[in-house]
């Protein structure tokens, strides 16, 4: 079966490598064939050649780096998921830039067929938003702000404005006024998160900062100082090192409150991004706006790679 592998860092390579099969073990998985795949701002690090930080991940693997994957059911040895069942959900080994997968059948979830591949493949990154903020259902905040509006942030604003938060404010060095309408974003603060908070009355922190970028300190550091006392930091983006230098005595004389999202129960999730989907269809026009042939996954991380105005989702076609 095809595959592209990571020949050097930024340089995938077409290679061909043994057909992939189910193997007997205490977890339920399926052989799937892949058909689609979404570029992760958590990709690009490791495509650029930072190592992965799980050691179950193998960094130059054949597949490597993806996790965002669409396909169909080949074989599994669960009843759940039976031969021809179109599902969304996770590589979790991040190989799942190749013709055929295993999976664990935790691990995915069939979506509505009506949806193509290409557009299905956004049920993923909207699953983990949305598990990331099921701990503000209890206290919706009157003002939020997202720090970083790549397709991750974007999905921030417009479901922290579908859960009622009055004001939601974006924050990013590329110009995103384009879709600030679509995604419900009420200010769009074009500048680096550092310069924002500089300029902040303490009447204007937000509620709640949710730190979107990832992948270094600084903008983590920016959160807790643009919250305003009392407020809550979510720490979504995906960090490259193990340990984080922390503003505490800023964040203790806050009395703020930080948690960070990772999603457990996959399958719970991503019916609840169907469900979200089906609800707010102008999502699906909006969120994918490239798509490459897998074939030519190199030029698809080149442009995932360099954020810019009009840009949100890329998108492999397996298929092609």
């Amino acid at each position: 079966m095809w595959a592209q592998t990571l020949s050097a860092a930024g340089l995938f390579s077409l290679v061909d490598v043994p057909d992939a099969d189910i193997s007997a073990g205490s977890q339920s998985q399926a052989l799937i064939e892949l058909v689609a795949g979404g570029i992760c701002g958590s990709d690009l690090p490791l495509f650029r050649g930072v190592r992965p930080s799980r050691p179950a991940v193998v960094a130059g693997a054949p597949g490597y780096p993806l996790h965002e994957i669409v396909g169909r059911v080949l074989k599994s040895d669960d009843d759940r998921l039976i031969p021809g069942t179109q599902v969304v959900g996770w590589a979790d080994a991040l190989n799942g830039l190749c013709e055929k997968l295993v999976v664990a059948v935790d691990d995915v979830q069939e979506y509505d067929s009506g949806l193509s591949p290409t557009t299905a493949v956004m049920l993923q990154p909207l699953a983990c938003v949305l598990s990331a903020l099921a701990q503000l259902r209890d206290r919706i905040p009157d003002s939020a702000c997202v720090i970083g509006l790549g397709p991750i942030g974007v999905l921030f604003c417009h479901a922290l404005k579908s859960l009622g938060v009055s004001r939601v404010i974006g924050v990013d060095p590329v110009d995103r006024t384009d879709v600030a309408g679509t995604f419900g974003v009420d200010d769009i603060v074009k500048d680096i998160a550092r310069n924002w908070v500089a300029g902040l009355a303490d009447e204007e922190r937000p509620e709640l900062v949710v730190e979107a970028v990832g992948h270094q300190t600084a903008t983590v550091a920016d959160a807790v100082e643009g919250v305003c006392v009392g407020g809550r930091i979510l720490s979504f983006g995906v960090p490259d090192e193990e340990f984080y230098r922390f503003p505490m005595q800023r964040f203790l004389r806050k009395d703020a409150t930080m948690w960070a999202g990772f999603t457990r129960d996959k399958q719970s999730a991503l019916r609840a991004a169907s469900k979200y989907l089906t609800k707010h269809p102008e999502l699906a026009e909006s969120y994918v706006t490239d798509i490459f042939a897998a074939s030519n996954a190199q030029a698809a991380f080149e442009l995932a790679s360099v954020p810019a105005p009009g840009r949100l989702k890329v998108v492999l076609d397996m298929s092609s």
